[in-house]
C-alpha cells in the first residue's frame, strides 16, 4: 500500500436513499447500528467515513473479516471471514448468488461500493435461507432504493500519490422517484485507476506495474407497490471492466521473474433480477428469478506486454452465465412461533476457449431445501433452528485432448445441513448469543477439472467439505453512549480440498490432485467498542485473534493457511470539532501472515493511519480531503 492523498465531492438533492428490504436475507435482532455477534452490518454512512471505495476495503474497519491481497496472476481480491477463503463465502447482490460459474467465487475488486445501502456480512451460522455452499458465512450487498418523490446524487473523489502517473477517479450518479404505485432508481459508476504508487521502501519506484484498472457499472431498478407490505421489483445492472495481472513485489525466489503479463480486456458482467414479496393474511411469500452472464477476455502477452509468438502468448475467453429461480414463504404459526421454508435452483454454465481452438462446456445445476424456525419464549429468549438439503448434479464436463473435444467422468454430490442459535437478554441493553451450526461447501468446476496449466490432475469425485461451527458472543450497551461486544468462536473443518502430489508425472515434473484430504481448525476471539461521550464524538475500536491451524498432506508435510494474520486491529475516532467540519481518524495494523502454504516466506506486520477532513456547508453538499497511509509504510 502507497501513502496517497484522497478528495472528493458529494452533491445530493436527498440523502433520503432507503435500504432495499427485498434484498435481504436475515434479519438481525439488535437495534439499528448494532450488529449481532455473528453478523456484520456495515451502512452507507460507515461505508463512506471509512472510504470503503470497493468491496474488500470493508475487511480492514470489520472484525473477524480479512482482506485478501491482489497477489497472483489473476490480481483478485477477496474476504476472508474467520479464516475461510472466498470460495467458503458465497457473495449474493440482494440475495441472488454473484460467483463466477467457473471459478466458484468473484473478483470483489471490480465491485464499487457507492449504489449500496449497506453489506452484511454473515459468520458461522449464516442463515440457511442463502442457499448452499456457505460453509464460512456469506455476504450480501443491498442496494439502494428511492424513498422521496424526487431524489439524487452525485460524486466525484480523486486519489493521487507522489507519482503523476499514479491517480484514480471514482465518479457516481443516483436519480430517483417514489410514487404511490411504483418507484424508479437509475444508477451509474465509474473507478479509473491509473496505477498504484509505490511507497518509499518497495522494490518500485512510482508506480507499480501491472496495477491499471478501469470498471464502470450502470443499473436501473423498477418496482411496482400496490400497497404497504407488496412489492415486485426488476433489476438490471451491467459492469464493463478492464484490468491487468500486477507484477509480483515479494522476495520469494520462485515468484520473482515468473510474473505472467496478463491483461484482461473485458472483464463484463450483465445481470437481469425479478425479487418480489407478496403478503396474504395469514403468511408472505417473497420469489426470484435471475440471469446472469459472465464475459472474460484474458490476454496473455511475454515479458514487456509485447507479442514475440512464444507459447506464453495467448487469447482466453470465458462465456458464462447462470439462471436460477428461488422461493421463500413464512408465516407465524402462533404468536410466538414463525415457520420459514425456502427453495433455491441455480443452474451454472461454464464456457472457455483459446482464440483457435474448439468451445468447452462445463455445467451443473444446484438445488436446495431450507426450514428456519424461530421461537420465542418470552421478550427476552428465541432459538432459530435451521435446516437444510443441498443437491449438486453435474451436467456436462468438456476438455480439450490434442484438439478434440472429450468428456471428464461426473459425480453428483448432496449434503444435509443443520443449525442452531439461541438468543437471550437479560434486560433491554444486553444480549448473549449461543450458536452451532454444520456446514457444508461442494467442490466448485475448478476444483475438480483444472488442469492449472498442466500441473494438475483433474479429480471429478470430490467431495463436500464440512465445518462445524461453535460460537458464543455477548453484546451489552452502558447508558445509551457505550457499547460492548465480544465473540468466541471455534470451526472444525472436514474433509477440506487440498492439493497433494499424486505418483504421476508429465514433462518432467511431479504433478499434483486435489483431494480430500485437509483438517484445519480454527480458534479466535472478537472484541469491539463504541463510546459517544458527547454528541459530537464518537471513538470506537475492534480486535480479532484468530489460530489457524495447519493441516497436514498425506506425507505429514504441514500445509499453513495463507494471508490469515493472527492479530488484527481496527480504531478510529469520529469528531464533529465545529459545526459542519468533521474530523475521521482510523488506525489499521494486523501481525505478520504466512504468504506461502509451506509456511517457508511470511510478510511482516504492518499498521495504516488514515485521515480525512469533511467539509459540509449545508445538507446534501460534501467536501472530503485527507490522506491515506500516512506514514508511508509499504504493504501488501
Amino acid at each position: 500500500m502507497k501513502k496517497a492523498v484522497l478528495c472528493s465531492l458529494t452533491l445530493s438533492a436527498a440523502l433520503y436513499a432507503n435500504v432495499f428490504e427485498l434484498g435481504e436475507i436475515e434479519v438481525t435482532a439488535l437495534k439499528e447500528g448494532v450488529s449481532d455477534s455473528n453478523i456484520e452490518v456495515i451502512d452507507q454512512e460507515s461505508i463512506q467515513k471509512t472510504e470503503t471505495k470497493r468491496v474488500p476495503d470493508v475487511a480492514k474497519s470489520t472484525p473477524g473479516v480479512y482482506y485478501q491481497p491482489s497477489g497472483g496472476s489473476r490480481n483478485e481480491t477477496n474476504l476472508i471471514v474467520r479464516g475461510f477463503k472466498s470460495t467458503a463465502v458465497p457473495i449474493y447482490m440482494d440475495g441472488i448468488p454473484i460467483y463466477v460459474p467457473y471459478d466458484g467465487n468473484m473478483d470483489l475488486g471490480r465491485f464499487v461500493t457507492g449504489d449500496l445501502s449497506r453489506i452484511t456480512i454473515s459468520k458461522g451460522a449464516s442463515s440457511v435461507l442463502y442457499g448452499p455452499n456457505a460453509l464460512g458465512g456469506a455476504v450480501n450487498l443491498v442496494s439502494m432504493k428511492p424513498t422521496r418523490e424526487l431524489e439524487g446524487s452525485v460524486y466525484y473523489g480523486f486519489t493521487t500519490g507522489k507519482d503523476s502517473d499514479t491517480y484514480s477517479n471514482l465518479a457516481g450518479l443516483r436519480l430517483g422517484t417514489k410514487q404511490d404505485l411504483f418507484y424508479l432508481q437509475l444508477s451509474g459508476q465509474l473507478y479509473d485507476v491509473e496505477g498504484r504508487q509505490a511507497s518509499s521502501d518497495s522494490k518500485f519506484d512510482g508506480k507499480i506495474p501491472g496495477t491499471n484498472s478501469d470498471d464502470y457499472k450502470i443499473s436501473l431498478k423498477a418496482a411496482f407497490t400496490p400497497n404497504e407490505t407488496d412489492e415486485y421489483a426488476f433489476i438490471y445492472s451491467k459492469q464493463e471492466g478492464e484490468k491487468e495481472a500486477r507484477i509480483y513485489e515479494g522476495k520469494n525466489p520462485s515468484n520473482i521473474g515468473a510474473d505472467r503479463y496478463w491483461k484482461w480486456k473485458d472483464w463484463d458482467k450483465e445481470s437481469y433480477y425479478f425479487l418480489s414479496h407478496t403478503q396474504f393474511d395469514s403468511f408472505y411469500l417473497k420469489t426470484k428469478a435471475f440471469y446472469d452472464k459472465f464475459e472474460n477476455t484474458l490476454d496473455s502477452y511475454s515479458k514487456g506486454y509485447v507479442k514475440k509468438g512464444t507459447k506464453n502468448e495467448f487469447v482466453s475467453i470465458y462465456d458464462d452465465y447462470s439462471w436460477g429461480l428461488g422461493a421463500e414463504a413464512g408465516s407465524e404459526i402462533f404468536d410466538n412461533d414463525t415457520l420459514k421454508f425456502a427453495v433455491n435452483y441455480k443452474k451454472d454454465v461454464h464456457r472457455e476457449h483459446n482464440v483457435g481452438d474448439p468451445e468447452q462446456e462445463m455445467s451443473d445445476e444446484t438445488v436446495s431445501f431450507a426450514l428456519e424456525n424461530t421461537y420465542d419464549f418470552s421478550d427476552m429468549t428465541s432459538l432459530v433452528v435451521g435446516l437444510s438439503y443441498d443437491m449438486r448434479d453435474a451436467k456436462k464436463a468438456e476438455y480439450l485432448d490434442a484438439g478434440v473435444l472429450k468428456e471428464f467422468p461426473m459425480d453428483d454430490n448432496d449434503a444435509f445441513n443443520y443449525q442452531a442459535l439461541l438468543r437471550h437478554s437479560f434486560d433491554e441493553n444486553d444480549e448473549l448469543t449461543l450458536s452451532f451450526a454444520k456446514k457444508t461447501r461442494f467442490p466448485t468446476m475448478k476444483d475438480r477439472y483444472s488442469y492449472r496449466f498442466g500441473r494438475y490432475e483433474p479429480n471429478p469425485y470430490l467431495d463436500e467439505e464440512i465445518a462445524y461451527h461453535y460460537e458464543i458472543g455477548y453484546n451489552r450497551t452502558f447508558f445509551d453512549e457505550l457499547n460492548l461486544g465480544a465473540a468466541i468462536f471455534y470451526s472444525d473443518v472436514k474433509d477440506k480440498i487440498q492439493e497433494v502430489y499424486i505418483d504421476k508425472w508429465s514433462g518432467g515434473k511431479q504433478l499434483y490432485q486435489n483431494q480430500n484430504v485437509g483438517d484445519v481448525d480454527f480458534f479466535g476471539v472478537e472484541l469491539s467498542a463504541v463510546w459517544m461521550p458527547t454528541d459530537t464524538l464518537e471513538l470506537g475500536a475492534n480486535y480479532t485473534y484468530i489460530d489457524a491451524d495447519e493441516s497436514t498432506d498425506k506425507d505429514g508435510k504441514k500445509i499453513y493457511m495463507t494471508d490469515i494474520p493472527e492479530h488484527k486491529f481496527y480504531a478510529y475516532m469520529d469528531w464533529e470539532f465545529v459545526p459542519k467540519w468533521n474530523l475521521y481518524i482510523s488506525q489499521y495494523a494486523q501481525s505478520g501472515s504466512k504468504s506461502t502454504s509451506d509456511g517457508e516466506y511470511e510478510t511482516s506486520g504492518f499498521g495504516a493511519t488514515n485521515l480525512k477532513v469533511s467539509y459540509e456547508p449545508k445538507d446534501g453538499l460534501k467536501f472530503d480531503i485527507g490522506v491515506n497511509n500516512i506514514f508511508d509504510k509499504y504493504y501488501e
